[in-house]
């Protein structure tokens, strides 16, 4: 009972974190200038895995995909997976035991090596650094 309990609450997770979000958001723009800097990069001028997050959830709930995208492209591969996890817990709730996200070694290494792999390289290639 108590498994069951834990998938409902997942389940309730997008309509607790959207509004609360989406409330975030819009008061975003009036406070932006309080925000702080990334220490990384204030400090060394590099882009840390992060960096971009804020401007990427604020795109986000404008609608704006591809600038989302554009401020943080982990942030969007995470973001997909999360919603994939979401939506097996779905089916595990309906009685369906369905993985559409692998659990392998190699998968975790991989993605793990891409994700290392954007972040090295948004420090290197001008295009995927964060918009300002």
């Amino acid at each position: 009972m108590k498994k069951r309990r834990t998938k409902i609450f997942i389940l309730l997770i997008p309509f607790i974190l959207i509004p609360v979000i989406a409330a975030a958001a819009s008061v975003y723009d009036r406070f932006r200038y309080l925000m702080l800097p990334c220490p990384l990069y204030g400090l060394f001028h590099l882009y840390c895995p992060g960096c971009g997050g804020t401007r990427f959830v604020y795109a986000l709930l404008s609608g704006d995909f591809l600038r989302a995208l554009r401020c943080n492209a982990l942030f969007m591969a995470a973001l997909s997976a999360g919603i994939l996890l979401w939506v097996e817990n779905l089916f595990s709730l309906a009685g369906k035991n369905i993985k559409i996200i692998p659990r392998s070694r190699a998968f975790i290494i991989t993605a793990s090596g891409l994700a290392a792999a954007y972040v090295i390289l948004r420090n290197i290639i001008p295009f995927l650094a964060p918009p300002v």
